[in-house]
């Protein structure tokens, strides 16, 4: 699900998003090597820099696994 640049900036620890307006105003905040615009929508999956340093975000840094177990009849699991 996609959400605005500086609030999935905001949650990684990059800054407040208040701070973070500020520098995709000044053009210092780029998504995949091109300049950001303010209320941008971007899915975690994107290569994102501030100053040139890449910034991690929650999506990358977490991935989802899914696993199916068939637990038989009579097994405890806690």
């Amino acid at each position: 699900m996609a959400e605005r640049l500086q609030k999935l900036l905001a949650g990684s620890g990059a800054g407040s998003r208040r701070q973070l307006e500020v520098l995709i105003r000044q053009g210092r905040i780029t998504v995949d090597g091109e300049p950001a615009v303010l209320g941008q929508k971007i899915t975690g999956l994107e290569h994102v820099c501030i100053d040139g340093q890449p910034v991690r975000s929650r999506a990358r840094l977490t991935s989802t696994k899914c696993i199916i177990y068939n637990k038989p009849s009579g097994e405890i699991c806690t």
